[in-house]
């Protein structure tokens, strides 16, 4: 879980960075990658669980 969150926090960054400077693009990159991070983070108990193996 925690190298996803990096991967799509350092993916979004770069993405953004890749936007003309002031495009809505940019912003609207960093907006919706952060909504996905913070939505995995309070889901992110159970996906957690199955990826180190262990059955709740």
């Amino acid at each position: 879980m925690v190298i996803d969150m990096l991967a799509h926090s350092v993916g979004a960054v770069m993405l953004s960075r890749a936007c003309p400077d002031g495009s809505l693009l940019a912003d609207e990159i960093l907006d919706v990658c952060r909504k996905e991070i913070l939505a995995s983070l309070t889901h992110g108990n159970s996906d957690q669980s199955e990826a180190r193996g262990l059955d709740a």
